[in-house]
């Protein structure tokens, strides 16, 4: 119990600390290199706190877990817009600007979209893999051409690492994203223990601790990024990091392995996913942010979901 305890307040000492890095070191590597903070959010960001998926993808696609691998993305991406973002909207209203977050917010949902057909169509095949891998290095390497002709206006004043050399920076980014990654993992771990001495069974530790657990890392970036005042780089997150995690995780863990998509999936989870992204894109490009409102909204949705499917 003592050792639980220790692992769970190591796991938020360092998701606190790493996502502290993260941040700082992304907005002052956004103004070293001109580039708008949203495309770091998107890219960087987003790449960095999606290995928590990547490792449990890959690691249930070698045990023969298919099952694991996929609801591990569908339910981080769900998640990540009705915990992560519902969250920060209440600590924060997430008020952002730009057409930026129209074009990543309708690609978002662009990629849902194929994702779901490909989960009605059964499996994703090797072939299919590829072809995510290649859509998502495409789509990052437009972004960063269209970061150098897009004004990075992001304030960085308040910024310790303001004037830090691009070196400096991307090594706190590497230190930040090793901690958030690191201190995820202990949270789990020590959830885990936690769990099992009060006898919670494995289905509703898997459940929880595990989609949740994948999603801390998203989460302390975008409280900290929404307390700091740069929503682009909460939102550009969050949307990358599902981005990244449906085309680059799943492709990835597809190649290593084919993955099988349950039907069980295609019953409640895909329409939640589809719809809550749908909805995340309308309030982010018609009504240019979330306010605390939808902020309980989003939170209180999710808790409803999580009820149903431990009485389904």
């Amino acid at each position: 119990m003592f050792e639980a305890i220790l692992l769970v307040l190591g796991g938020f000492v360092l998701l606190g600390g790493g996502g502290e890095g993260l941040v700082s070191g992304a907005v002052s590597l956004a103004d070293r290199l001109k580039v708008p903070p949203l495309i770091i959010g998107l890219t960087v960001i987003a790449f960095g706190t999606s290995a928590p998926e990547l490792t449990v993808s890959i690691q249930a696609a070698f045990q023969g877990q298919p099952d694991i691998a996929v609801g591990n993305i569908i339910g981080s991406n769900i998640s990540n817009m009705l915990l992560v973002l519902g969250i920060s909207a209440l600590i924060q209203p997430i008020i952002v600007e730009g057409k930026e977050l129209n074009r990543d917010g309708i690609f978002m949902l662009l990629v849902t979209l194929g994702f779901c057909f490909v989960a009605f169509y059964g499996d994703i095949t090797r072939l299919v893999a590829v072809g995510m891998v290649g859509v998502i290095g495409l789509y990052t390497v437009y972004l960063y051409r269209l970061g150098s002709d897009e004004d990075a206006t992001q304030e960085v004043s308040e910024n310790p690492l303001a004037g830090a050399s691009v070196f400096v920076c991307l090594v706190i980014l590497a230190l930040g994203t090793i901690a958030v990654v690191w201190g995820a993992d202990l949270l789990v771990k020590g959830a885990v223990i936690l769990a099992t001495e009060f006898g919670v069974s494995e289905g509703v530790i898997g459940l929880t601790v595990v989609a949740i657990g994948t999603s801390l890392p998203e989460l302390a970036i975008s409280i900290l990024a929404a307390l700091r005042g740069h929503a682009a780089l909460a939102v550009g997150n969050i949307v990358g990091s599902n981005i990244y995690n449906i085309l680059l995780i799943l492709g990835v863990t597809g190649l290593v392995h084919p993955i099988a998509i349950a039907p069980d999936f295609l019953l409640i989870d895909i329409w939640m996913l589809l719809g809550v992204s749908g909805l995340t894109v309308f309030l982010l490009s018609c009504q240019q942010g979330i306010s605390r409102v939808f902020g309980g909204l989003f939170l209180a949705t999710y808790i409803i979901y999580i009820g149903f499917l431990f009485g389904a």
